[in-house]
């Protein structure tokens, strides 16, 4: 993504004129707030096999875990898939989890109270391996659940009422064919329709669910052994569900195919990882449209990213928002400079936008004019050998009309650091150099006027253990 259009988005044009009122900053926080509502703007990943059953809900605007739910016994540790669909129409979406391994049990949960709705068995509790849901509009105006088998039996896929009460099933790649099959659902250029994947290289189809017409019939990848993840959704925003596909091993090379013609409009490497396992491609809304998301795992580390579609071709990294330890939950993750950044969101758009590496490599904070993309100034807060990271805020602190940029360790300490953004020196007195906290794993900080006298407050939160 172009510095330009990131920055745009995340933060309003700088004012001309003097300072700023108090109401400048509320926006700010009104938008946090909002965040933490249960809505349509989720994201969901299940846990792995080897751990307890649990379902981990995020906002997708911020990556902020909003809640996590058990829908298997304790008993079990085989790994969870999990899709969200809005079946009851409430406006909160369903959670719909399956077993990995062991018996193709599918539990549905409602999106408000998180009762069990549904639990039932897809098929014989001899069929073992790893079955995929998926929800939505299953054609006549229903609403449904779609099972496709793991791999023990031919390849079936399977629909379902809300309720479990099993309604037709289909082999779409014949009876002689035993292996898994992806499935995924959207709306079509005419009728919704039902995407499935299978075997190595990717076999795509694309069926109407109301003219059972076969509508594509493609190999998303060539020379690739592994097993597919497939999602389905409007993301170059014509009003048509597109076709995205995953490779689930390796680098996570996804590739979009456009829902009106099949034709590959996009190929990319979705995951960090270059041996990562597991990976899972989804599309979810972020702010106002809908974009990929590629949640992968590697050395027990999760990590998911969000791409959009770049109008001249390709993709864009909209932003990484959880990273693999959970604690840094609120934060954007960038690639700027050949190193990996962390923009805090509680910037304010004051005229600069101020990024803090990573842990493990030299602390240093970047200082970029969002209106050019240009780099203003790097300093290092915390010395030049310091390696602990840093987390970033930026408010006017002193009333100049200036943006201040404040710092924090991010991994160790709780040191806490404010420089003035006119004269680039630490703030005088007791704002440029304060513990907030001791002994703590680091901090998260955020700048707003919070006790309405119109200057703006530094709030800090520890990070891990703390006091």
């Amino acid at each position: 993504m172009k510095l330009s259009t990131f920055f745009g988005r995340l933060f309003p044009r700088k004012n001309s004129g003097g300072r700023r009122p108090v109401d400048y900053y509320r926006p700010v926080l009104d938008r946090l707030e909002e965040r933490l509502v249960m809505n349509s703007r989720l994201f969901a990943i299940g846990s792995p096999s080897g751990s307890a059953p649990l379902v981990s809900l995020f906002n997708s605007d911020s990556g902020e875990l909003v809640s996590q739910i058990q829908p298997f016994s304790s008993s079990y540790t085989g790994g969870v898939n999990v899709t969200l669909t809005d079946l009851n129409q409430d406006g909160d979406p369903e959670i719909i989890a399956s077993a990995i391994n062991g018996a193709p049990h599918v539990v549905v949960l409602d999106g408000a109270t998180h009762a069990v709705t549904a639990s039932f068995l897809a098929y014989g509790a001899t069929q073992t391996s790893n079955i995929q849901v998926a929800a939505g509009d299953i054609g006549g105006g229903q609403q449904g659940i779609v099972v496709g088998s793991g791999g023990t039996m031919a390849g079936t896929v399977s629909v379902f009422s809300p309720t479990g009460t099993f309604l037709r099933s289909f082999q779409p790649y014949g009876n002689s064919y035993k292996g898994a099959v992806g499935v995924a659902l959207g709306q079509g250029e005419n009728e919704p329709v039902l995407a499935t994947v299978a075997g190595s290289a990717g076999h795509v189809r694309v069926v109407g669910l109301e003219s059972t017409s076969t509508l594509a019939n493609f190999y998303g990848f060539s020379g690739f052994a592994g097993q597919a993840s497939l999602a389905m959704g409007d993301v170059n925003h014509d009003g048509i569900a597109d076709v995205v596909l995953g490779a689930q091993s390796g680098r996570s090379h996804t590739k979009v195919f456009d829902g009106a013609t099949f034709q590959n409009v996009a190929s990319f490497f979705g995951s960090p990882y270059t041996n990562s396992t597991n990976t899972s491609v989804e599309v979810v809304t972020v702010g106002a449209q809908q974009t990929v998301s590629v949640a992968s795992t590697a050395s027990g580390n999760t990590e998911v990213r969000y791409f959009e579609l770049a109008s001249g071709g390709g993709v864009n990294l909209v932003t990484d928002p959880v990273p693999s330890n959970p604690s840094w939950s609120g934060y954007y993750q960038e690639s700027l400079g050949g190193f990996s950044l962390r923009v805090a969101t509680s910037l304010n758009g004051l005229g600069v936008v101020a990024v803090g590496s990573d842990p493990g490599s030299k602390s240093k904070v970047a200082v970029y004019d969002p209106a050019t993309t240009s780099l203003i100034r790097e300093f290092t807060p915390f010395g030049s050998t310091n390696q602990d990271g840093v987390v970033v805020a930026v408010g006017d602190l002193n009333g100049d009309g200036v943006a201040d940029i404040v710092t924090a360790q991010a991994t160790a300490g709780g040191l806490i650091r404010a420089f003035d953004g006119a004269t680039q020196k630490a703030m005088p007195g007791k704002l440029g150099s304060f513990t907030g906290f001791t002994g703590t794993d680091g901090l998260s900080i955020a700048v707003a006027d919070v006790n309405g006298d119109g200057f703006a407050d530094i709030v800090a939160g520890t990070q891990g253990s703390g006091p």
